[in-house]
């Protein structure tokens, strides 16, 4: 019979999963049905949702509903969550480089990601992602007097080989190199002491790469801070699992992956203004010029911040 706390943790996971999904699928929506919007940083976002939904969506099932799955689900159900939650690192990590040279190396051309590069990346990043999970498909079984999917290992040290091996491969490995290139980025929009920008152009692309990256690197942090506890007690569990039985320490952990999930749309809201406008005009909720830069100063102003808008959609967005 299941417990409060049982019950408690199942409906939290079913309201982030929902508003997580929602969130998402407008995350899609707006970049793909909004032709400025589709640049190829905007294109790696989408996948970004894309894998956020998938978390959300096979770990409700594998939490909420793991009393409804039977040996097949319970494989397909566990290999293709952790495979949007492997994918989202991955395309975390390719983000971070494209910041990397949008930033430091505006001017090489040949560094450019393109929309062909995107679908190499994309492709490569769920391959990979699939490829390190498809081993559930052999190692997870539906224990049927727990009621739920349990691993089941030929041989234990190969279970806690491949444990340890994720931690590094999912979380301390994208995590650092993720700091280190955000590290140089961050010192060259804000603290490099180099020549002032001197024209409007060069102005209004400061100000873009330096919005834009606010919103990826907060995406970055909140990951890392909402996957390593996860991580780590997923390495625990094996290797001490004396620690953590009986409690609700691992449910809690997964059930902050899905505000991870749930939360990207929402900094992508807060941070950027064309997003909102977007968003506004999906919705039909009003009128969508009132998101849009007013005139209050000169006419150079204004065409400084004209001249940031379209870069930040078909430049550097």
């Amino acid at each position: 019979m299941a417990t409060t706390g049982d019950i408690a943790l199942d409906v939290v996971f079913s309201f982030i999963s929902s508003i997580g999904v929602v969130g998402n699928i407008l995350v899609c929506l707006v970049v793909l049905l909004n032709k400025p919007m589709r640049t190829p940083m905007n294109y790696l976002l989408v996948n970004l949702a894309i894998s956020d939904m998938m978390l959300l969506v096979f770990l409700t099932m594998h939490f909420v509903f793991h009393h409804s799955l039977d040996d097949i689900s319970c494989k397909v159900v566990s290999v293709f969550a952790w495979t949007g939650g492997y994918a989202s690192s991955f395309f975390l990590v390719a983000i971070a480089v494209e910041r990397f040279f949008a930033v430091t190396r505006p001017q090489d051309i040949q560094r450019r990601i393109t929309i062909t590069k995107v679908k190499i990346i994309a492709l490569s990043c769920w391959l990979l992602a699939l490829a390190w999970n498809s081993i559930g498909f052999k190692t997870r079984h539906f224990n049927s007097q727990l009621g739920r999917c349990k691993g089941k290992w030929r041989y234990n040290d190969a279970r806690k080989a491949y444990k340890l091996l994720s931690f590094f491969f999912v979380g301390v490995l994208p995590v650092t190199i993720m700091f280190l290139l955000y590290s140089k980025v961050v010192y060259s929009l804000w603290f490099k002491t180099n020549k002032s920008p001197d024209s409007c152009t060069q102005i209004a692309a400061l100000k873009n790469r330096q919005k834009v990256t606010k919103i990826v690197l907060s995406v970055s942090l909140l990951y890392a801070v909402c996957w390593l506890p996860e991580l780590f007690l997923f390495v625990l569990k094996t290797y001490k699992p004396g620690v953590i039985q009986g409690t609700k320490s691992f449910a809690i952990t997964v059930a902050i992956l899905c505000i991870n999930s749930a939360a990207n749309p929402l900094i992508y809201c807060f941070h950027s203004q064309r997003f909102r406008c977007h968003l506004q005009k999906l919705l039909k909720c009003g009128n969508a010029d009132s998101y849009r830069l007013k005139d209050t100063g000169s006419p150079s102003t204004t065409r400084v911040e004209n001249q940031a808008n379209l870069i930040s959609t078909q430049a550097d967005d």
